[in-house]
Order: C-alpha cells, then structure tokens, then sequence
C-alpha cells in the first residue's frame, strides 16, 4: 500500500493524464487509501460499486502477501 500511498489523489490524476498511469490506478489509490484509512472491505466495495473479491484484488495487487 505504501508505494502507491506515497503520493496524493492530484498527482496520481496528473499521472493518469500524462499516460504514466492507467486510469483504474485513481480508483485503486481510493480503494487502497480508504483500507489504509481502516474501512472495511465491504464499505469500500459498495462505495466503489465493486465486490468485495475485486477490492480484496486490488488490496492485493499493492499488498502481496498482507491480509
């Protein structure tokens, strides 16, 4: 979660416009942000319009091997 942590929502949406980044990056930074925040799986999946299995991928994807 951290790399992806370090930096703020306004310099991942620069990223996404310069094509650094893809644009489901902004919605991971959101999710990772409001797990690191201490929401619950569930929360953040309706919040986000996902399921929980795709917001436990995405914690995944920045978290390998953390629960």
């Amino acid at each position: 979660m951290n790399n992806l942590l370090k930096y703020n929502r306004d310099q991942i949406q620069q990223f996404v416009r310069d094509g650094i980044c893809p644009v489901e990056t902004l919605r991971d930074y959101d999710i990772v942000k409001a797990l690191a925040q201490g929401e619950k799986v569930q929360n953040v999946a309706f919040d986000n319009r996902l399921s929980r299995e795709q917001v436990w991928r995405v914690k995944n994807k920045y978290t390998p091997g953390l629960k």
